[in-house]
């Protein structure tokens, strides 16, 4: 017997994408962590479609996810008598055996998926898991990684990814990291330490105490909302250059040459995604990154702020009115079904194409700001001496007007407060308690929090 009654699309097709059939959608769903959406869209549209084998298969995964793994089985059964079962059904069945503790039979079902479709969602992160279960942490890091380059909307990989990068850190380099931005910098300190073992079995240690970096060419990256101007600001003070802002689709072929053909004298500064055209001029370049994140909880209140700016309205319609036209609780449960989820893949993948990075968090760089100013000094090879931190610190202050801005010719009230921990005031009990079902594993996986056990400020304003 084989799976003729298939009709619409492989659903391991929906990872990269949301795709506009209900199985693809709800299969979204649940790779973001959103089970309850999932699982009522589900009952909506098809429930009634079970005799159907990728409808049993989302069935399948859906109680899987609640926690009933001998009933997830049982579902699949149906179809596991196939003689030529495809990657999604063998993915699934090793999936639930795995949650029954049946791990040798399913590392053998997900290594069989991946011969069958190498870009089969699921199969790379479960073979992951059982690598990274018998302590093979480079072994499990290669799945995890190929996974998400496949399916970067799969959240329990992603977050896999981060936390088996932190275990290597931990164990073989006695690095323990709580932040994101601990976990790349110290990453590319391992990597920047083996260069210079290399220079000094090449040179010897007398000619490499002696090797000195000398300035690169740079860009400076930041999410939506997370302080982009307030870095180019900086790096305007350390380098003596001018930011060079781009407004294009980074994946789009304009922003794509944009680098190359930046004004002489600048950086370019921007919210740009990697993509492997940009990281190869990049590499052609022989230059570096510099990223900002932040809360995602700030992140997603200063959205919501920004957006209810006239200015806003106009540059930016159809979002802006969108976000514009809900009340605020509203707007903060529309906007967490996505940001945060859409920050960690951003700096995961950056994290995981190589470049040189040198990653800070908001919060950090406006209460050490002159430590950071040094760090990312050293780090692009420009000299920084105390006065100059001290210089750059102060006339990149909050009250001050922003270099960036006036280059671009911005309103005046595109900043709004530059403080961290605002959202304490705006998230109500309803949004608390749906963003630690939506993403508080972002938060844990980030360092803003070490458990689901944080609550908002009980008196919302403005």
């Amino acid at each position: 017997m084989n799976d003729s009654d298939r009709k619409s699309p492989a659903i391991s097709r929906a990872g990269s994408r949301l795709g506009k059939s209900p199985g693809e959608r709800v299969l979204s769903l649940l790779h973001k962590g959103h089970l309850k959406n999932a699982q009522a869209l589900y009952d909506a549209e098809l429930s009634d479609g079970d005799d159907k084998t990728d409808t049993l298969i989302l069935k399948a995964l859906l109680t899987l996810e609640r926690g009933e793994p001998k009933e997830a089985l049982r579902i699949l059964k149906k179809r596991l008598g196939f003689t030529n079962p495809d990657a999604d059904l063998l993915t699934a069945h090793g999936r639930t055996l795995l949650a029954l503790g049946d791990q040798r039979r399913a590392e053998a079902l997900f290594h069989r998926a991946v011969e069958r479709d190498p870009h089969s969602c699921g199969s790379h992160y479960g073979l992951g898991c059982i690598y990274e279960a018998k302590g093979e942490l480079s072994q499990a890091l290669h799945h995890y990684r190929e996974e998400f380059y496949r399916h970067t909307d799969l959240l329990a990989n992603t977050l896999a990814l981060v936390s088996v990068q932190r275990r290597i850190l931990a164990e073989e380099h006695g690095i323990e990291t709580r932040t994101f931005s601990e976990l790349v910098n110290s990453h590319h300190q391992v990597a920047l330490s083996e260069q210079r073992r290399q220079i000094e079995r090449l040179l010897g240690n007398r000619a490499a105490g002696q090797f000195k970096s000398s300035p690169t060419p740079f860009m400076s990256l930041a999410c939506d909302k997370c302080g982009t101007h307030l870095m180019a600001d900086v790096l305007q003070g350390i380098s003596g250059l001018r930011s060079n802002w781009q407004y294009h689709d980074p994946n789009e072929p304009m922003a794509l040459r944009a680098p190359a053909a930046a004004p002489k004298g600048s950086f370019i500064a921007g919210n740009w995604f990697p993509n492997s055209a940009l990281l190869e001029g990049m590499q052609e370049r022989n230059e570096k990154a510099v990223l900002l994140y932040r809360d995602p909880r700030d992140q997603i209140v200063s959205g919501y702020f920004y957006c209810k700016k006239p200015h806003a309205l106009i540059e930016d319609s159809g979002f802006a009115r969108r976000i514009a036209a809900m009340d605020k609780e509203q707007a903060i449960d529309y906007l967490m079904s996505s940001w945060p989820h859409t920050m960690l893949v951003w700096l995961v993948l950056w994290m995981t194409f190589e470049r040189p990075l040198y990653v800070c968090h908001f919060e950090r760089m406006i209460s050490e700001k002159p430590s950071v100013i040094g760090e990312v000094a050293e780090f692009l090879g420009y000299p920084c001496d105390e006065a100059l931190k001290h210089r750059v610190a102060a006339d990149t202050a909050f009250e001050k007007p922003s270099a960036s801005l006036k280059i671009e010719s911005l309103h005046g009230d595109f900043k709004r407060k530059g403080k961290a921990g605002d959202w304490r005031y705006h998230f109500t009990e309803g949004n608390v308690r749906r963003f630690k079902e939506i993403a508080g594993d972002i938060l844990i996986a980030l360092g803003y929090e070490q458990d689901l056990a944080w609550e908002a400020d009980q008196k919302p304003h403005g």
